[in-house]
C-alpha cells in the first residue's frame, strides 16, 4: 500500500480525483503537492496551509480516466520540496506574515452614505476601470432595501459589500472620518464589519471583525483596525459563493449624505 508520513490534520478526498485536482490546477488553489505509489494505487498529497489534502487513485489496466489524467498531467511535475535549501544544501529560513499569498495590496473605496451611486469610486489603477467587486446598498428604518434615488432620503443604513474576485488574506484597514463628525454628540453614526455574512458560524461565517464603533467618539481622524495575524478568505471556496465577502455597515441619521474613504489592507 502507498503511504506517506504526514504530521498534521488531514482532509481526505477519498478517491475523488476530479475534485481534488481543482486544488492543484488553480480552480480552488494552486497547492504544492507530492505523491507516492504502490503496485495497486497512487496517493497524492497537497499542502494547504496547516492541512494536508489527500486523494487515492487506484491503478487498473487499462488505465482509468483519473489514472491516465494524473500520469499524463501531474505525475511528471516536480514534487513539492519538503524543505527549501540553497544550492550547497543549507536550509533556507524565511519569516512570512502571509500563509498562502505573496503580495501586499491596499484597496481604497470612497463613497457617500445615503447614496446609491454618486461619489462612488473603486478603480483599478492598471485598467482604469471599476474593479466591479464592491456593492453599495441602502436600507430604511423598517429594514426594507432602497432601490431608487428618490428614496435615498429615507436611508438610515448604508452597506458596502467587498467581494474581490481573488483569494486574499485580510490584515486590517482604516476609515477616514469626515471632519465635521469628529467630536460630534449625536451618537447616531456607527460603523461595523462582518466577515462572510452569508454563512453561519459553524461554516466559519458571520465573523464580527469590527463591532459597532461610535464614529463621533473616535479621537483621531480615522478608525483603524489591525488584525496583526492574517485571516485567509478564498474566493468561491469549494465552488460556493460569497466565501470571501466582507460587509461594512454604517448606521447614520436618516437621509444624511457624508463622504467616507475605506482602506482595506490585505495580501494577495
Amino acid at each position: 500500500m502507498a503511504t506517506l508520513q504526514l504530521n498534521g490534520p488531514i482532509i481526505d478526498h477519498g478517491s475523488d480525483w476530479a475534485d481534488f485536482k481543482k486544488w492543484l490546477n488553480g480552480t480552488y488553489g494552486a497547492l504544492a503537492f507530492t505523491w507516492t505509489e504502490s503496485p495497486e494505487a497512487y496517493v497524492v498529497v497537497a499542502v494547504d496551509g496547516p492541512f494536508f489534502r489527500t486523494v487515492g487513485i487506484n491503478k487498473v489496466d487499462p488505465a482509468s480516466d483519473d489514472q491516465a489524467d494524473f500520469e499524463a498531467a501531474y505525475k511528471t511535475q516536480p514534487l513539492a520540496p519538503k524543505e527549501a535549501r540553497t544550492k550547497d544544501g543549507r536550509l533556507v529560513v524565511r519569516d512570512s506574515t502571509a500563509n498562502r499569498t505573496t503580495n501586499f495590496k491596499l484597496r481604497a473605496v470612497s463613497f457617500y452614505t445615503a447614496e446609491l451611486t454618486e461619489g462612488f469610486h473603486n478603480v483599478n489603477p492598471v485598467t482604469g476601470a471599476d474593479y466591479g467587486d464592491v456593492t453599495m446598498r441602502l436600507f430604511k428604518a423598517d429594514g426594507s432595501e432602497i432601490t431608487t434615488e428618490e428614496d435615498e432620503i429615507l436611508a438610515v443604513k448604508t452597506i458596502l459589500d467587498f467581494e474581490p474576485h481573488y483569494n486574499y488574506e485580510i490584515i486590517g484597514g482604516f476609515l477616514d472620518i469626515p471632519s465635521d463628525l469628529k467630536d460630534g454628540v449625536t451618537d447616531a453614526w456607527y460603523i461595523s464589519a462582518v466577515g462572510v455574512p452569508d454563512y453561519p458560524p459553524e461554516y466559519f461565517g458571520q465573523i464580527d471583525f469590527i463591532s459597532e464603533v461610535n464614529i463621533e467618539a473616535v479621537t483621531s481622524a480615522r478608525v483603524t483596525s489591525d488584525g496583526r495575524a492574517v485571516s485567509f478568505l478564498p474566493y468561491n471556496y469549494g465552488g460556493m459563493p460569497h466565501t470571501n465577502l466582507l460587509r461594512f455597515i454604517i448606521r447614520h441619521p436618516v437621509g444624511v449624505k457624508k463622504r467616507f474613504q475605506l482602506f482595506i489592507e490585505h495580501f494577495v
